[in-house]
């Protein structure tokens, strides 16, 4: 019964982030620390993996495509 729930709020928080375009050499905000900014390096579509790298401190961290297109926003004129 959990596992099913568990599937099917995955589901659902697919299906609502599935189509936020994400743009390599972009920098965005982390959605709840506006002040933490990142530069989308790479994105791995075969992998569905992120590379970003911090603003701050060129701190590199790879995170999967759903993460990154739930938890990055765009940083307007950037």
């Amino acid at each position: 019964m959990w596992s099913t729930m568990r599937q099917n709020k995955y589901l659902d928080e697919y299906e609502k982030y599935k189509n936020v375009q994400l743009e390599v050499g972009k920098i965005y905000t982390h959605r709840n620390d506006p002040a933490r900014k990142f530069v989308l390096e790479s994105y791995d579509f075969e992998n569905n993996s992120a590379v970003l790298v911090s603003v701050d401190d060129d701190h590199q961290k790879t995170k999967t495509g759903h993460w990154a297109r739930k938890h990055l926003r765009l940083v307007a004129n950037d």
